[in-house]
């Protein structure tokens, strides 16, 4: 199934960029700030980023791959995220099975949505594809 996933390419495209997770590991929807709320650019980076599953880290760039998961286990590996994050706590048992499935079921059509190889920035609520040597911010 294609999904994004956390890479280092493209990264220096903008002076902002930043990569902290690992590569290839599946990109899930970090929680934002209310700090930075107003700026994508703001310091914290969460609006322009995306955390990583398992070492809940976060990269700037996301790279769309054919992983080999099932939607059974990457229901799994959202919810062991939500436990370890803490947001498990915030929820009932079927609330929590609830948002973990429509997480997941927004997980899988983003990584649809984009061709496998494509490398992906988050800007704000925005998804967008980044197309090496056609376009470089002064950022």
């Amino acid at each position: 199934m294609n999904l994004l996933t956390l890479t280092k390419e493209t990264q220096g495209w903008r002076k902002n960029d930043f990569f902290r997770g690992e590569e290839g590991e599946i990109a899930n929807f970090a929680f934002e700030c209310d700090s930075d709320r107003d700026n994508v650019d703001g310091n914290c980076g969460c609006r322009r980023s995306m955390g990583g599953i398992k070492s809940m880290r976060a990269s700037t760039t996301m790279k769309v791959r054919d992983i080999d998961i099932t939607s059974t286990e990457l229901r799994r590996r959202i919810k062991e995220w939500f436990i370890q994050a803490e947001w498990g706590s915030f929820f009932t048992s079927r609330e929590l099975d609830h948002a973990v499935n429509e997480y997941q079921k927004d997980l899988e059509r983003l990584g649809r949505h984009f061709p496998e190889g494509a490398v992906v920035e988050k800007r704000g609520d925005e998804f967008r594809q980044r197309k090496e040597g056609v376009w470089k911010p002064d950022m």
